[in-house]
């Protein structure tokens, strides 16, 4: 399953080295959290709020084996480490 994950772009050279890792997590220790494509606008605006920053990148991740949330959730957790081989790209993001 493909998702998407945001957060600040002064992370985004960390995570593409060494991937997302639950152990950084900030709003649900332990879980690394995702949207689909129709939650991105919402989860923008959510990291910008929690983090404080308007500088935000929008990541295009492989999540493997999950199942997807039902159609009217646009959120979900993982609790576990994604590599950063996973990590397929950057979505392009503009307000």
């Amino acid at each position: 399953m493909k998702a998407y994950h945001v957060t600040p772009r002064r992370n985004k050279t960390s995570i593409m080295k060494h991937g997302l890792l639950t152990h950084f997590a900030v709003s649900v220790p332990g879980t690394t959290g995702f949207v689909t494509r129709r939650g991105v606008p919402w989860m923008v605006g959510f990291i910008r709020e929690l983090h404080g920053e308007r500088d935000v990148c929008v990541l295009y991740v492989n999540v493997g084996r999950t199942r997807p949330p039902p159609h009217y959730l646009r959120m979900f957790r993982i609790a576990r480490d994604i590599p950063p081989e996973k990590i397929l790209g950057e979505l392009a993001w503009e307000d």
